[in-house]
């Protein structure tokens, strides 16, 4: 991949993720307008727009409102979304090169032809603490 393309890619892919990452937090009631107010039916269950919340979403929600309050709505999705695009870039070159312990590829495939990612045809066999 030549250095313009490279650019243009990680531009793109930057974008995308930050749609998803705002995504993620629309679906709780947060965007870069505001911040909807939970309806509290028990002392153990709120709910964003008809959606109960478990309690990791409720702790990972308030988080993320804790931080917002802090840098900002914007800065916060720029951070999220620049972490998780390191973490890709990251476990791409450590698939490549084969440095992941298992040996087996998370986001591509030995076999050029598929289109399946080795770890999603071989998870019941590594050993993961998967729900199936």
């Amino acid at each position: 991949m030549n250095k313009p393309a490279l650019k243009k890619f990680a531009t793109e892919a930057r974008r995308e993720l930050l749609e998803r990452v705002e995504l993620q937090a629309r679906k709780v009631g947060i965007t870069s307008e505001g911040i909807q107010k939970v309806a509290i039916e028990s002392s153990d269950a709120i709910f964003v727009d008809g959606k109960q919340l478990s309690e990791k979403e409720r702790v990972q929600r308030n988080k993320l409102i804790n931080r917002i309050r802090e840098i900002g709505f914007d800065r916060v999705m720029e951070e999220v979304s620049y972490t998780w695009f390191n973490r890709f870039t990251a476990l791409r070159f450590m698939e490549v090169n084969d440095y992941l312990p298992t040996k087996v590829r998370v986001l591509s495939s030995s076999n050029i032809e598929s289109k399946e990612p080795d770890m999603i045809k071989e998870a019941l066999t590594l050993g993961l603490d998967l729900d199936k």
